[in-house]
């Protein structure tokens, strides 16, 4: 299984960064072969559109599962149509995150939209 996390420096010893489609490197790690590998993020650039661009990255590099705090709801759609597994990050290290995962013990990520404002 190849498990994407995005990161913003290229250490398993950081954190999880905060924004999907933003994050300056994604890290993939394969546990086939206990290794992982840092990607970097070109999107994180971009003036529009950088989940997508993030979340087609991901797909190209055949990724089976994605671990990230938030996922913007284009880009949700775009991984979801892959079948690629997400799952909701929590307080923990990058390690315990791909440990939960192999074990079976991290929540799915669910998009929720905010609250509209307004009358209805």
């Amino acid at each position: 299984m190849k498990i994407a996390i995005p990161v913003k420096e290229q250490s398993i010893q950081g954190n999880i960064y905060p924004s999907f489609g933003r994050s300056p490197f994604f890290m993939i790690y394969d546990d086939s072969n206990n290794q992982n590998v840092f990607i970097q993020n070109e999107a994180s650039q971009a003036v529009g559109g950088a989940g997508t661009k993030a979340a087609q990255l991901l797909m190209d590099h055949y990724v089976d599962a994605v671990i990230s705090y938030q996922i913007g709801e284009n880009a949700l759609a775009i991984l979801k149509l892959a079948k690629i597994s997400l799952y909701q990050a929590k307080e923990g290290s990058i390690k315990d995150h791909i440990q939960w995962v192999i074990n079976k013990q991290l929540d799915l990520l669910i998009y929720s939209q905010p609250p509209r404002h307004g009358k209805n």
